[in-house]
């Protein structure tokens, strides 16, 4: 999705890769598109075991495909005649070419979509498990939907009785590379004094397609990043609310609205995505404190050509001159949002960059500069802050089973990082211009020593935003002297290894990453009130253990990354209300194997294992709202809540996918996965810490809790919810631990003479440039 290069044609940007022999079989894109590439058959199979160490992640998306061709598929172990109606396709995806790199995680994901078999024709109804808000007319909304609970009323007093709607936004994606929705927005009258603004995405699909990164801009200024639900023949549909009051000084203003979903449509390519976009405002408690004013860091494309402004890095500088930022501020924040694409989507699980060569005799160059990424923000060249991106795993990702009808953490609302740039408004507030850059960057290594290295792969989607609070005089001047920066570089710490099969070919490669950073700027500032302190520091660590086996065949990620983000206001800093500290932690296990069963049935295995933890103190010094809204106007929290000094969140997904794939032309084919999510929502009392256990445990007072588990057929095994303590009433039944999946994977052997007979893993590697195949 990259607009800052020359147009092409659909066709252009979805080309066919050359016929193979199994024609059934393609395999899909990112959602950046490549340039058709030219395949060598000739000689490739005949090469030693190795040859076939596409690795794992390749060869289950490719799979997929088989079921089709069997002409069968079978449900929970009981086949079930179906015409043949899964293709996978090789598309690519690049408006400018990107170089891939792939490796087995990478390349499982390039499956096009799943289709789900059964006699049900209504639209499954996917959602992704989150904190329930306080909507119109004082509507509890949970997953989009208002809720009914028992003893607590879902129409709340006091918020008024009358709707204040606009649409923003009604419009169907179908060849949609460069052509975003583009409208206008008018403040409605009923705007008045409103404090909330929550936006409702709907969304419909139909058929076949891949997920595809959307974005929401008004003007110039990203508002809103999402994925789309990888449709099925039987059809999706949802909607995700979400809490968009930090702008309210933008939806005061009439805006251009451009809404970007790049799509494509072919004939096996049949989805399109059906959307509306509203945003409704309200008055209500608790409402977040909006900015003053809003600046963009983007690529500014709104007003003259009507695009998305995103920038597409490394490629492009993220970079703009801000000449226009307010002398009064008292308080800055600079809000990123930066998304791996290509062969960035899976950067969380690259090998090192001295190891990317490992399979280079056999499947060719892995994706390198290891599995770490971080965020810098840099004022004047200065660096600023840093943010260590979370791992959202789209749709499409690992294993399409695992993603309906539940999708994966943030999917559907991919959350931004916040970078306290306050100790820097001596600096902002001079009068003078001043650049704010974005890079994101990984690491560069000899085998034994690494660095931080701009080099990464093309692909990452980036804008960001200051968010800047004014003094009460217009006409004050902040001043005061440049910050002290402290903890500019980071340590790190990598080894790796690797061991030879029988016919000394490369087999298994074992690789850890260690990274960690304390990151520190302090000063003061002089506004009208008088002088402070202020300062910003992080300490974060990154771990990564990870070993690719089986000549490539199998992969495992054992990752965990660890963060505080801390600003201070003011001497004491927990007593002024533009202080707070943000603790987050982000573990995940992914593990992808394959075996060639004895009647020739090719068995792929892919588990994943995750959680999101984020406790905030004085939730409401940040940007994005707190989430505390809704509980401070319950009847049976709006007491508790107005004395929390922080919250706590904690969300785990477990899911288990298995593909049996029938050799060429037999029946028995199918596929199945299950998932299971768990997620907490508390308020933590003053002191930071403690609190009442109530409900499952933990830190803080329960607001609300849900488990859930599923099936890839949209079958609930289970669902237990909870609001302020007391059960949802609705049509799930009970939570129970049946089709609860295992963290524990078993090894498994390579796919060899499965993908020898039948060509997959070449097809697999068909739209790869370093595969050595031009």
């Amino acid at each position: 999705m990259d607009n800052q290069h020359p147009r092409l044609s659909d066709e252009e940007k979805h080309q066919m890769a050359e016929p193979c022999p199994l024609k059934s079989i393609r395999a899909g894109p990112n959602k950046i598109p490549k340039k058709k590439k030219k395949v060598r058959w000739a000689d490739e199979r005949s090469q030693s075991p190795a040859i076939i160490a596409v690795v794992i992640f390749n060869v289950v998306f490719l799979v997929l495909g088989v079921l089709s061709r069997s002409g069968a598929w079978a449900k929970d172990g009981v086949q079930q005649a179906q015409g043949p109606h899964v293709e996978l396709e090789v598309r690519a995806a690049v408006q400018k070419p990107l170089t891939l790199r792939r490796h087995a995680i990478h390349d499982l994901r390039r499956a096009v979509t799943r289709d789900v078999p059964g006699g049900n024709n209504s639209a499954m109804q996917t959602f992704q498990v989150d904190v329930p808000l306080l909507g119109m007319n004082g509507k509890v909304v949970c997953g989009g939907t208002a809720g009914g609970f028992r003893d607590i009323s879902t129409i709340l007093p006091g918020l008024g009785e009358e709707d204040c709607q606009v649409t923003i936004a009604v419009n169907t994606f179908s060849n949609s590379f460069g052509r975003p929705f583009v409208g206008n927005y008018t403040p409605p009258a009923c705007l008045a004094d409103s404090s909330t603004a929550i936006m409702n995405l709907t969304v419909q699909s139909h058929g076949r397609q891949f997920d595809r990164l959307a974005i929401v801009y008004l003007g110039d200024t990203e508002v809103f990043r999402t994925s789309t639900e990888e449709p099925n023949r039987r059809g999706i549909s949802y909607t995700y609310m979400k809490d968009m009051s930090q702008y309210m000084a933008m939806w005061r203003q009439p805006q251009k609205v451009i809404f970007d979903l790049p799509n494509g449509v072919t004939d096996v390519l049949t989805g399109v995505y059906n959307t509306t976009l509203t945003a409704s405002f309200f008055s209500a408690p608790q409402a977040a404190t909006p900015a003053d004013s809003i600046l963009t860091i983007s690529s500014r494309q709104a007003n003259n050509d009507s695009q998305p402004s995103v920038f597409s890095t490394p490629d492009q500088i993220a970079s703009n001159i801000i000449t226009d930022f307010p002398r009064n501020a008292v308080k800055a924040i600079f809000s990123v949002s930066a998304t791996g694409q290509g062969n960035e989507e899976f950067w969380w699980s690259n090998v090192l960059e001295s190891n990317a060569l490992t399979y280079n005799a056999s499947s060719g160059q892995l994706p390198g500069n290891s599995p770490f990424r971080e965020v810098q923000v840099l004022l004047d060249g200065n660096l600023a802050g840093v943010q260590w991106p979370f791992p959202v795993i789209f749709t499409g990702g690992v294993s399409p089973s695992f993603w309906q009808p539940i999708v994966g953490i943030d999917a559907f609302d991919l959350k931004e990082g916040e970078i306290d740039v306050s100790p820097w408004l001596p600096v902002l507030c001079d009068g003078q211009p001043h650049n704010l850059t974005v890079n994101v960057v990984g690491l560069s290594d000899d085998g034994k020593t690494a660095t931080l290295s701009p080099n990464v792969t093309s692909g990452w989607q980036v804008t960001g935003k200051l968010f800047v609070w004014l003094d009460d005089k217009a006409d004050s001047i902040t001043t005061g002297s440049p910050p002290t920066v402290s903890g500019l570089e980071p340590t790190i710490a990598i080894s790796q290894s690797v061991t030879q099969n029988a016919t000394g070919f490369n087999d298994t490669l074992r690789y850890t990453t260690s990274v960690s950073r304390n990151f520190s700027v302090s000063g003061s500032i002089t506004t009208s009130t008088g002088s402070k302190t202020v300062s910003w520091t992080q300490t974060l660590a990154h771990t990564d253990d990870a070993v690719v086996s089986n000549s490539g065949l199998s992969q495992l990620n054992v990752i965990t990354t660890t963060g505080t983000d801390t600003s201070t206001h003011g001497n004491g800093g927990d007593d002024d209300s533009a202080s707070f500290t943000v603790r987050y932690s982000y573990p995940l296990n992914a593990n992808v194997t394959s075996q060639v069963l004895g009647n020739g049935t090719t068995r792929l295995d892919a588990t994943l294992e995750r959680t999101k933890s984020v406790d905030r103190t004085n939730p409401g010094g940040g940007v994005a709202p707190s989430g505390l809204q809704l509980f401070a106007v319950l009847p049976a929290t709006a007491d508790r809540a107005a004395s929390f000094a922080g919250t706590t969140f904690t969300t785990t997904q477990k899911g288990a996918s298995t593909v049996f794939a029938a050799p060429e032309g037999q029946n028995g084919s199918f596929q199945t996965g299950t998932q299971a999510q768990t997620m907490r929502f508390g308020g933590v009392d003053g002191g930071g810490g403690g609190g009442e256990g109530d409900g499952d445990g933990g830190e803080g007072v329960e607001l609300y809790f849900r488990d859930v588990s599923v099936k890839s057929d949209g079958t609930v095994l289970g669902d237990t919810e909870r609001l302020a303590g007391e059960d949802v009433v609705g049509k799930r039944p009970a939570a129970t631990t049946s089709g609860r999946p295992s963290a524990v994977m078993r090894a498994v052997a390579a796919a060899q003479d499965w993908v020898t007979r039948t060509g997959v893993g070449i097809i697999g590697r068909s739209s790869l440039t370093r595969r050595g195949l031009q």
